[in-house]
């Protein structure tokens, strides 16, 4: 599984879902600093951003908010501890709506912000696309994931609604 389309000349690739990103709060972070109405008021709240990966530095950037990775309260690049951060109440954080299922009383925040969703492939290696215990692990991620993402949308809107 990849977030971005994979480039090696090796693999295999088949492009599964659109995964829509949202900011996102603890109801306690948010009960503490309380939840910002528009997009600026994101820069005077606790943001939990990445170390390495510039993504959320070029979002910024396009909103036209020039931000540097010291605007971050807390930075961390490993996706579990991030979203486990903004749980904790860290502060405002950026996670694949998904991830809202899991992690209780995290909040969306700004539905307004245009944030594009991230692509979602699966990829694997030329050479054992051919095995068959390969192929059928494939060929069932590449039907159960979008159609498990498609799920947890729907369950996502309903609980917004």
């Amino acid at each position: 599984m990849r977030m971005v389309r994979p480039a090696q000349a090796s693999l295999v690739a088949k492009k599964l879902a659109e995964i829509e990103i949202m900011a996102c709060a603890h109801e306690s972070y948010l009960a503490r600093a309380g939840t910002p109405g528009q997009p600026d008021e994101l820069l005077r709240h606790r943001l939990v951003g990445y170390d390495r990966d510039d993504t959320l530095l070029r979002g910024f950037a396009e909103m036209g908010f020039p931000v540097r990775r010291e605007s971050f309260a807390l930075r961390t690049d490993d996706h579990l501890a991030y979203g486990h951060a903004v749980a904790a109440g860290a502060g405002i954080g950026f996670l694949a709506a998904y991830n809202l299922r899991s992690l209780p009383g995290v909040v969306p925040v700004l539905p307004m912000l245009n944030i594009p969703p991230m692509p979602c492939w699966l990829a694997v290696h030329r050479e054992i696309r051919g095995n068959g215990l390969v192929r059928h692990v494939f060929d069932f991620l590449a039907d159960a994931i979008p159609r498990e993402l498609a799920a947890q949308g729907a369950v996502l809107q309903s609980s917004l609604a």
